[in-house]
């Protein structure tokens, strides 16, 4: 054992000595296919350290409780003493899961300013790989930029990964710490000193430092997440290496550029021009997504002389680059100086497909048959959707446009998806009949994966001309919950064959309750064509609609014959939500006009008369200023019309009488809330925003946890207080839990139930690198100096030649320095140590982590 340890450490001195090069670097995964990864790590080192002879191999944590090596496959010698290092291989993993791949590798390059000592210390970066089988198997975006770049004193400098994702996933960037030792944080590390900002912006990846002052080299980690169906899938962790210069130079400058589109088959060509102030030639390249694929987009110079160089961008998207996400792509400039200097700019290329075409629809008596063709990249269709309006619409889709246009959403609803097998489609709105009388007009979008839809068709139209009675009327006449009536009438039926089916004609009426004729019973047969109402007594109209169907039938063979029978419509049946000093009315209906003005008609308590008080707005009418407890009866006229000259141009139906009481009954909205969490403090502050449209008393804290399951208040504020702070500084229980707020009005109303935030214990427990057992009642004892929410440990304790010396799973250790089995005094050393520390998270489960370091320990 002990040559081994002393071979080991021989190793680790060995590799301290040369190992001295690393500058930057990111891991990266392709899916192979189920559980197989290919793997790749790309490194950028030191060129001149010896340590680039001996790496042909590095160390690697597959994440699934198993380590190995990766090979070097391809070595790159560029510019600046940079070698660009890459290596590859696969690996299996055992199943669904989340892994850490993680490279810890000794050790950076010398002379990083914002690392102390960054000669001994190592070189970590990692990437999440998550696998699942319902969002499916992942391949990391590709980094396109190098991860090492040039910046000058007091001049704000950009950098951009330029990530290109094949999978469309969804990209998200932030800051990081560089990582060190064991993997964790680098001690002492600190952002680069700034005149001003220092940031990434999520949404583009832009790494913006304005502006540099300390001369130097600087590491930056960065984040790029991947995110899909709203699930973070996984994360790749950049370590980037930036040279700060003193340069009497100027940046080179991109001229603007913007976002474009393109739709399949068409061809995106922009020029991209880049001045130097200076004069000095310039060097000008792309890279991104569109350079990664098969039909790959072209970057040519077409003219370079002294200060300026123009290139040409050429890129003719296929059927498989349609995506949701736009495919980046970067231009970087850099200029020919003693010191290069280089400015960015990106553009983002969103691709978009085409719809069907061939659009048909074809008229029948209560319904549509639809036909379409295929267009362009029916491989890559997954469904479409299809749109539908009662009125004719010219609109022609902007180039860049996807989907319902916006302009096109009020007349215009979707009303199916099919698969993309599908070329057809019957509508017969839901089964319960398109209405006689009106033009049904139709467009359709292709869906692609993502449900990233193709813009809109052209559009087709068809009259269903009305070959039947049409109901125009179901009117309440009476309000009573035994006596009420209803008046029904129908039109003339006149576009119908009279020779197929000649007279005599019979109407059979039929009557539900509901809106939408559910349970049909035979309420009346009436003879002849030109008896077209009915009035329907001894109804309780109060509680129920009354749905509707006409049936025309020819006598003459002696049979009834039926000649057509439209969709049912019913009565407007009128509903109230009580408020405090007012009301809230809907109406629901199900009509074959179209109803465009509801009349609102209210009689206040002493009034003798209804009177007209508005109309509807957005399906809704508020009536306010009203007294608390008092009865207010309203009813609503509906104004509605048909599409066709021989019906009539405008019907009027009435709802039932309903009477209101407005009372503060309905409790405040449900109120969304942040937490954010203070592990220094070891506090949490809640904060919300109260809805001033709600009579706000109090705000009402709930809190939960594994020891109180059950939600209970910790606090209760005044409306005027928008945060609450939770303290546990003086807790020793858990610090898990989640939260929710409530708002209680003025009439004791407490809001709903609806969001909550749950958050895990702060990791408090930190160990001394330093105890002294000598008896004199100080530091005699080794044990945490922060042990918070820690429910045990699994502590093991080893001396420099392995050898097991404590073990406990009491969190406070309390190890005076003898040995656990002997009882023995152990001689003063370093020890090295591994800790689980088993903690409550949120689910209420006690999850393991694991820290890992060394103690001195002194006795003299």
């Amino acid at each position: 054992m002990r040559s081994f340890c002393l071979t080991i450490l021989s190793f680790l001195i060995c590799l301290s000595v040369f190992a001295t090069h690393n500058r930057a670097g990111e891991i990266t995964y392709k899916h192979v296919s189920g559980y197989i990864y290919e793997i790749i790590i790309i490194t950028y080192t030191y060129t001149p350290s010896e340590a680039n002879k001996s790496r042909g191999f590095l160390p690697i944590e597959w994440g699934d409780g198993i380590s190995g090596t990766i090979p070097r496959i391809s070595e790159e010698f560029l510019p600046d003493d940079f070698t660009k290092n890459t290596y590859k291989t696969t690996h299996s993993y055992p199943g669904p899961g989340t892994y850490t791949i993680q490279l810890i590798d000794p050790n950076r390059n010398e002379g990083v300013v914002n690392i102390v000592e960054s000669v001994n210390v190592p070189f970590a970066i990692t990437t999440t790989l998550r696998i699942d089988a319902i969002l499916g198997g992942n391949t990391t975006p590709v980094l396109t930029n190098p991860p090492v770049d040039n910046a000058a004193i007091g001049v704000k400098f950009i950098h951009n990964p330029s990530a290109y994702d094949a999978d469309g996933d969804s990209l998200a960037y932030r800051l990081t710490t560089c990582s060190g030792e064991n993997g964790s944080f680098i001690s002492g590390y600190t952002m680069p000193m700034t005149s001003k900002d220092f940031y990434v912006d999520a949404v583009t990846g832009d790494l913006v430092w304005d502006a540099p002052i300390v001369l130097g080299s600087y590491n930056v980690a960065m984040i790029v997440e991947e995110w899909r169906k709203g699930t973070k899938i996984g994360e790749i962790v950049r370590d980037m290496q930036i040279e700060v210069f003193d340069a009497d130079n100027s940046v080179p400058k991109i001229e603007p550029l913007s976002d474009v589109c393109v739709r399949v088959g068409d061809t995106v060509r922009f020029l991209v021009t880049a001045t130097d102030a200076d004069s000095d030639s310039v060097f000008l390249k792309a890279s991104g997504g569109p350079f990664e694929i098969a039909q790959k987009a072209s970057f040519t110079i077409v003219s370079s002389e002294k200060g300026k160089t123009v290139g040409e961008f050429v890129w003719v998207p296929t059927c498989t680059e349609i995506r949701e996400q736009a495919y980046s792509v970067l231009f970087k400039a850099v200029d020919n100086d003693k010191i290069s200097l280089a400015d960015m700019k990106s553009v983002g290329i969103k691709v978009i497909g085409h719809p069907p075409v061939q659009l048909q629809a074809s008229p029948q008596s209560v319904s549509v048959s639809l036909s379409w063709a295929d267009s362009l990249c029916a491989e890559q269709v997954i469904a479409y959707d299809i749109y539908r309006s009662r009125k004719a619409t010219t609109y022609a889709p902007e180039y860049c446009e996807v989907g319902l246009p916006d302009s096109l959403t009020e007349v215009y609803e979707k009303i199916a998806t099919v698969a993309a097998s599908k070329k057809e489609f019957y509508d017969n709105n839901n089964g319960i009949g398109l209405t006689p009388g009106f033009t049904y007009c139709y467009r359709l979008c292709s869906v692609f994966g993502g449900n990233y839809s193709s813009y809109i068709s052209s559009e087709i139209c068809a009259q269903l001309v009305p070959a039947s009675p049409v109901l125009t009327n179901v009117s309440v006449e009476k309000t009573d919950n035994t006596k009420g009536e209803l008046f029904v009438a129908w039109s003339i039926p006149r576009e119908f064959d009279s020779i197929t089916f000649p007279k005599p004609y019979q109407y059979w009426l039929y009557r539900s309750t509901g809106l939408y004729g559910e349970n049909l019973s035979l309420v009346s047969k009436i003879e002849g064509l030109t008896d077209t109402s009915f009035i329907d007594s001894n109804l309780n109209t109060v509680d129920s609609a009354y749905s509707y169907r006409i049936e025309f039938y020819s006598l003459a063979t002696g049979k009834p014959i039926l000649i057509g029978a439209p969709p049912v419509s019913s009565s407007p049946y009128l509903r109230y939500e009580a408020y405090n000093h007012k009301v809230r009315l809907t109406l629901e209906a199900s009509v074959g006009w179209e109803n465009d003005t509801l009349f609102v008609l209210r009689k206040a308590p002493g009034e003798s008369s209804f009177q007209i008080i508005g109309t509807f707005k957005d399906d809704e009418f508020w009536d306010m200023g009203l007294e608390n407890g008092r009865e207010y009866d309203y009813y609503v006229r509906t104004s509605g019309y048909f599409d066709y000259h021989l019906l009539p141009k405008r019907v009027y139906n009435t709802s039932q009488i309903l009477s209101a009481i407005p009372a503060d009954t309905v409790p405040p909205k449900a109120m969304p809330l942040q937490v954010e969490q203070s592990c220094e403090s070891l506090s949490r502050t809640i904060s919300w925003v109260v809805d001033t449209e709600d009579e706000i008393k109090n705000i009402l804290v709930y809190f939960k946890n594994c020891e109180n399951p059950e939600w209970h208040v910790i606090a209760t504020v005044p409306s005027s207080q928008t945060s609450f702070i939770h303290s546990f500084a003086d807790s020793t229980g858990n610090m898990a839990g989640c939260y929710y707020v409530a708002a209680e009005d003025s009439a004791g109303n407490i809001g709903k139930y609806e969001y909550d935030t749950c958050l895990y214990n702060c990791p408090q427990y930190t160990l001394p690198n330093v105890f002294t057992p000598n008896g004199d009642g100080e530091n005699d004892l080794f044990h945490p100096v922060v042990n918070k929410f820690v429910q045990r440990v699994d502590m093991k304790l080893y001396d420099a030649w392995g050898q097991l010396v404590f073990a406990t799973e009491n969190p406070e250790l309390n190890w005076d320095g003898t040995h656990h089995k002997t009882k023995k005094k152990i001689s003063d050393g370093v020890f090295y140590y591994v800790c689980d520390v088993y903690e409550y998270w949120s689910d209420c489960e006690i999850h393991k982590r694991e820290i890992a370091g060394f103690v001195h320990k002194f006795s003299d």
